[in-house]
């Protein structure tokens, strides 16, 4: 591989599943960015998603981080997929496209690019909270 390749963004040489070339991450924030109570990807700070976690509000929790991360330390009743799989398996793993979901990952690049995937494909209340480093509350430890 030649080295300006190795320079170019790391999504401009992703390939979707259907084998379509990815979006600029750019192209896709821009497309579904949301902000306040409508549907679509929203930006939260993780002591309103401790909030939301606390309220007793049905939520899905999603961490989007590798399983070997997942198990190092999670934030309890967390569903575990990683950004990489989003696309083939958050159909089987959250049918209700309108249920809420809240999104992490470790420092949050990964859960920013979850949320919005899964607003693409189709899920209306999806909160992206960032990373379980900033997150001071409890974790489960596997």
């Amino acid at each position: 591989m030649a080295l300006k390749n190795i320079r170019k963004p790391f999504w401009k040489n992703l390939t979707l599943i259907s084998g379509a070339s990815a979006e600029s991450a750019t192209a896709v924030l821009d497309r579904t960015r949301f902000s306040g109570t409508g549907t679509g990807y929203h930006k939260i700070s993780a002591r309103e998603a401790k909030d939301i976690i606390d309220s007793g509000e049905a939520v899905t929790l999603l961490d989007v981080r590798e399983p070997f991360e997942y198990k190092s330390g999670h934030i309890r009743s967390a569903k575990s997929l990683p950004v990489g799989s989003v696309a083939e398996k958050a159909p089987g793993l959250l049918p209700e496209r309108n249920a809420k979901i809240l999104v992490y990952c470790l420092s949050g690049g990964r859960s920013r690019a979850a949320a919005n995937l899964l607003v693409r494909l189709g899920y209306t209340r999806v909160y992206d909270f960032g990373g379980i480093a900033d997150w001071p509350y409890e974790v489960a430890i596997e």
